[in-house]
């Protein structure tokens, strides 16, 4: 029996042919499926923590074969199926006579596949589906064809073409296949001692020190009078909708280092995320959360209105906070709260993940290095056809704006976190598209940062390019480098070095022949390095550096004034957009957690 498989993370959805899936239980409903770790739904199913199964009936073949022939990086594996969002956020395939729905239980490697074994949560029948007996891929096998698969296997061909196969083309390991694209869901070990791969400190994520000197600095030091939770805190997510449930697996991921609680206005939520999360209690409120004693801290993921009237009752309860960004909606309720929390010495920490990423703290670990030189320019972008699936995005009165506070604030946070602070900021915005957001939906801002450094930002909720276009560019006078948010690596582009045998070539070849063969010649050396994976945009680093914070009294990563300098940094943006003219950003009256100057 055929089944499709599908998934989604944020903007990224993803397609998989899937030839086999098996039922481990009955009550409750467990099946068990293993993909392919080298096809990017391994990862989406991870950060999600759900999945769509979907059953091909007999009449729909070519479903099956257009999925099977997909490409692994193809931007639009969806393209010619007709799908339409679940409640879950699970695409659901409306060809197919009905899907399941299922949320992840546990994930681990076997040989060289990777297994997920998940719960079936909800079943959704297609009235437009067709019916009828599953699908089986190649159809109902003739006696024929029955009869030579018998005889190839028992005369020993079907092993000596396997062994072809490992010999010529061999399998990846554990660590070169499955842990190219994600890694453990249970353990995660730290990365090895090599430039793109070696540990990092907190303190260098939270700005770049790298030398001795960085233990004088509050992100290293103990926070005077902080107070701390205990060894295995109790932390209570609030908000148990879409993004929640990110937060909620890398909670589960945590297991025997926090203790997790689940606070919704709708009780049913929260009793759903204890269930799927292996929650301890569920709240109806906020005001219930806090008030229990086992609760020491609280990560807030409601719509952008609401976080500085949460924060602010949680500070005020003594509670340590992990807010998600923005920080506040206007830069006087977010100085407020940084002022709550030193005054009740509790963390407040922002959920600007982003910085905390591998590829961008070894991106820091270059520039600060001088590997690229005298850097000059930036290029942050990210540009997509996306629809944000909550409705109360919709409306500027409760996100604050569009898709710069909402997108590009994380990468201001990841700018400043190399280079400081920005002084000048211009921003202009093309037409909308989407008519439905009231926010706007493209923005392209300029910041130059301290010693000339220009940042170009473009963020579009409305664009299509290419997938081979990298996130961000970092430009020096001595190379240049690049990162994918969605590869392992960072890629550094630097000259040719003068040893290089295309310099040798140039002087020996007469001019004539050098000058047909010159476009086929290596121009500059390129060189990937690797980045621990599994933790794309730093989503496991921001709550384990938030647990650390608190159970240590030390400053977070990414504290309450880094937020409130993110969010004074986007209003100057908004400004500019408004008036056109170019806005003089203030500095911070207190330092951040951005890098000294060398």
């Amino acid at each position: 029996m055929d089944f499709l498989l599908t998934a989604s993370v944020g903007d990224r959805k993803e397609l998989y042919y899937l030839a086999t899936v098996c039922q481990l239980s009955l009550d409750p409903i467990l099946v068990s499926i293993a993909p392919n770790p080298e096809y990017p739904i391994c990862e989406v199913i991870q950060e999600a923590g759900s999945f769509g199964l979907h059953a091909v009936p007999a009449n729909r073949g070519d479903l099956v074969a257009r999925a099977f022939d997909l490409a692994k990086s193809d931007p639009d594996k969806f393209r010619g199926f007709a799908f339409e969002m679940g409640e879950r956020s699970i695409p659901l395939l409306t060809d197919c006579d009905r899907s399941l729905e299922c949320n992840v239980l546990r994930a681990f490697d076997s040989g060289d596949h990777r297994t997920f074994v998940a719960e079936v949560i909800g079943q959704r029948v297609h009235p437009g589906g067709a019916p009828g007996s599953p699908h089986r891929f190649g159809g109902e096998d003739s006696g024929n064809r029955r009869h030579l698969k018998r005889w190839l296997c028992q005369a020993g061909i079907y092993d000596l073409l396997m062994f072809a196969k490992g010999r010529f083309h061999p399998p990846q390991s554990i660590g070169e296949g499955t842990a190219e694209h994600i890694g453990e869901v249970s353990e995660y070990a730290p990365a090895p001692a090599s430039l793109g791969q070696r540990e990092i400190s907190r303190s260098e994520l939270a700005g770049g020190r790298t030398d001795s000197s960085a233990s004088d600095s509050p992100s290293a030091a103990t926070a005077r009078g902080r107070r701390r939770a205990p060894e295995v805190p109790g932390i209570c997510l609030v908000g148990c909708g879409w993004w929640g449930g990110v937060h909620a697996l890398q909670m589960k991921q945590m297991d025997g280092r926090i203790r997790r609680y689940f606070a919704s206005r709708r009780l049913e939520n929260a009793e759903d995320f204890v269930a799927r999360f292996a929650g301890q209690k569920a709240f109806a409120s906020l005001d219930d959360a806090i008030e229990d004693p086992r609760v020491d801290a609280v990560l807030i993921c409601l719509p952008h209105h609401l976080h500085a009237e949460a924060a602010a009752k949680a500070l005020r309860a003594g509670k340590h906070v992990l807010v998600e960004k923005p920080l506040a909606l206007d830069a006087r309720d977010a100085e407020a709260l940084v002022a709550a929390a030193e005054q009740a010495d509790v963390c407040l920490a922002v959920a600007e993940q982003y910085r905390l990423s591998p590829a961008v703290v070894l991106a820091g670990e270059l520039i600060r290095s001088g590997r690229l030189g005298r850097v000059t320019m930036a290029q942050a972008s990210v540009i997509a056809n996306f629809q944000p699936a909550q409705s109360w995005k919709d409306d500027r009165e409760t996100m604050g704006g569009g898709v710069l506070l909402d997108v590009g604030i994380h990468y201001i946070d990841v700018l400043r976190s190399w280079f400081g602070e920005p002084d000048r900021v211009w921003a202009i915005s093309p037409r909308d598209l989407q008519q439905k957001l009231r926010g706007e939906d493209a923005v392209a801002a300029v910041l130059r940062f301290a010693d000339g450094i220009i940042a170009n930002l473009n963020v579009s909720w409305s664009g299509h390019r290419s997938p081979d276009a990298p996130n961000i560019e970092v430009i020096g006078d001595r190379g240049a480098l690049r990162i994918w948010f969605r590869h392992p690596f960072v890629e550094l582009s630097v000259p040719l070095s003068k040893q290089h045998w295309r310099h040798r070539a140039a002087e020996r070849i007469p001019w004539r022949v050098f000058r047909l063969v010159e476009p086929f010649l290596p121009k500059v050396e390129t060189i990937r390095l690797p980045v621990a994976k599994g933790d794309s945009i730093g989503s496991r680093a921001l709550l384990e550096d938030f647990v650390e914070a608190i159970v240590n009294g030390t400053e977070a990563a990414v504290s309450g004034r880094d937020g409130l300098r993110d969010l004074e940094i986007v209003a100057a943006a908004y400004r500019a957009r408004e008036t056109g003219d170019v806005q003089t950003i203030p500095p911070p009256t207190e330092s951040a957690s951005t890098p000294p100057s060398d």
